[in-house]
């Protein structure tokens, strides 16, 4: 026999089985909140509002400035009485007609006139005479004639020249009789063959004329 003793094999008990959850109930998972760093943790906290300083206040509304009153329209002024529809003329009777010898004669002007129809007949000449003082009616209705006195010759040629003017101006031209102390004014139309417009306008600005007779 030898002196070395053999040592005893060591047996390892065999593991237990893991016991299997009992079916049925299922396991509460716990839902793990992340830490929060302490350093947020007052920035997290809802900031007081800073009170607002005074010119931050609001400011009150103005009040709205009263609108002016309108100023009262003046009274309108009574309303005049309506006229009277005047009387409608009588069927029959035409109304007067525009006295053309009425117009005044120095007021116009002459005109080129041409041919009979431009003469005038007996009655219209009388008419307009009677703005021509001491006019007459000479050669057969055919020219009217006038004369002027003056106490010297240096009157009667300023007379002269200041018709003169007149005839220039209204391009229609007298018949002159020039003498020491008097001038004969005579008009008419040849190119009517007697009177016209022209002749009696022309003679009503030389009556206008300043003179001494």
């Amino acid at each position: 026999m030898s002196d070395k003793t053999e040592s005893p094999a060591i047996v390892q008990k065999p593991a237990k089985p893991e016991t299997s959850a009992k079916p049925g109930k299922a396991t509460k998972t716990v839902k793990a909140e992340p830490a929060r760093p302490k350093q947020h943790a007052k920035a997290e906290k809802s900031a007081k509002p800073e009170k607002a300083t005074k010119s931050e206040k609001t400011a009150k509304p103005e009040k709205a400035a009263k609108p002016e009153k309108p100023a009262k329209a003046p009274k309108a002024e009574k309303t005049a009485k309506a006229a009277k529809p005047e009387k409608p003329a009588k069927p029959g009777k035409p109304g007067k007609a525009a006295n053309p010898a009425a117009a005044p004669l120095h007021e116009g002007h002459c005109k080129p006139r041409k041919g009979a129809e431009h003469r005038l007949d007996g009655s219209r000449i009388e008419a307009f005479l009677k703005q021509l003082p001491d006019w007459k009616l000479i050669d057969a209705g055919a020219a009217i004639e006038k004369t002027y006195t003056f106490k010297n010759y240096y009157r009667t040629l300023a007379f002269v020249n200041a018709l003169a003017f007149i005839a220039h101006d209204e391009d229609h031209h007298p018949d002159l009789g020039v003498h020491y102390g008097k001038v004969i004014v005579r008009y008419s139309t040849h190119d009517v063959g007697g009177l016209s417009m022209n002749d009696l306008i022309c003679a009503a600005k030389v009556e206008r004329l300043p003179r001494a007779s």
